[in-house]
């Protein structure tokens, strides 16, 4: 393998800098590599934020705003990659590079690449959700039922709320491991971009818990 890319979505660089002595492998990286903190684009969302680091572009260039937006046409638009973006690994793929692209927000609908691509959600339902798409068959044999996102994505919406929402958070994170260590031995990319969700679905709802220290999920990020 030539490069990796593991992105944390949403991981908090002030969070990462706080508990960094319980994080050995992020310590490592701070140590004995080079880290900083950048200013996300606007709006920071994670699709186009993904979109512009993979092309380094900003969001007007690219022309993607947001999940959804309205367009120059005034006609609703869903924020979404495709391959005349620029994204590194459509011009390494050009190039002759076997590359994997898995679980990147807005990656959906996936699209023929020199390697496969996973796609990041959203996702519709019952949609093909990977490049090739006999794939799917494959990781959900490998991983038990593979999962995009969790089926609830708000805790007060689900019965148990909080305490029910983070197991099935910790259950997308752990096949998501599973299945990125899966694709690595299957398809040995020379580029291979990934990245993980769970602590972005935990910010949305435990953030506010971060100041109280009586609370049980002050630590949950």
């Amino acid at each position: 393998m030539k490069a990796m890319v593991i992105g944390i979505d949403s991981a908090s660089p002030v969070l990462i800098e706080k508990w960094k002595d319980t994080l050995p492998n992020l310590r490592s990286i701070m140590d004995h590599g080079a880290y900083g903190v950048l200013k996300s684009i606007v709006p920071p969302e994670s699709v186009p934020a993904w979109q512009c680091f993979a092309t380094g572009k900003n969001p007007a260039k690219i022309g993607l705003f947001g999940f959804s937006y309205i367009g120059r046409d005034r006609k609703l638009r869903h924020g979404r990659t495709t391959p005349d973006l620029g994204c590194f690994w459509d011009i390494c793929s050009n190039r002759g590079l076997k590359v994997g692209v898995f679980n990147v927000p807005g990656t959906y609908p996936a699209y023929p690449v020199n390697g496969f691509m996973v796609c990041g959600f959203p996702v519709p339902t019952r949609a093909a959700w990977a490049y090739p798409k006999t794939l799917m068959k494959r990781l959900d044999k490998a991983v038990g039922g593979y999962e995009i996102d969790v089926p609830v994505t708000k805790p007060s919406d689900l019965k148990g709320g909080e305490e029910a929402y983070l197991p099935q958070v910790d259950r997308l994170h752990t096949k998501c491991l599973e299945a990125a260590k899966a694709l690595l031995g299957w398809f040995h990319p020379d580029v291979f971009m990934m990245t993980f969700q769970g602590i972005d679905l935990v910010h949305h709802d435990f953030w506010r818990y971060m100041d109280d220290q009586n609370s049980p999920y002050r630590n949950v990020l």
